[in-house]
């Protein structure tokens, strides 16, 4: 969904810069659970990858790259 429609969206109203930004962070939003208020720093982490995402996305324009590797991240780190 943010790499996707959203993603479209924002940056055709307000260029790359603003999808990037702006899908970045409502991604860490959504990853926003437990683990972020018990530890804050998770937070930052979430930021932090959508904007990694968010770049490979800019620079393969290949939302599937991209969530195959947001799933390898997940499949390693839980």
């Amino acid at each position: 969904f943010f790499r996707g429609a959203l993603w479209s969206e924002l940056a055709r109203w307000g260029g790359t810069d603003l999808a990037l930004i702006g899908t970045s962070g409502l991604f860490a939003l959504a990853h926003f659970g437990q683990s972020a208020t018990k530890f804050p720093y998770v937070s930052a982490l979430y930021v932090l990858f959508g904007l990694g995402f968010g770049a490979l996305y800019l620079s393969v324009q290949s939302l599937t790259i991209v969530m195959i590797t947001h799933g390898v991240y997940n499949f390693f780190a839980f």
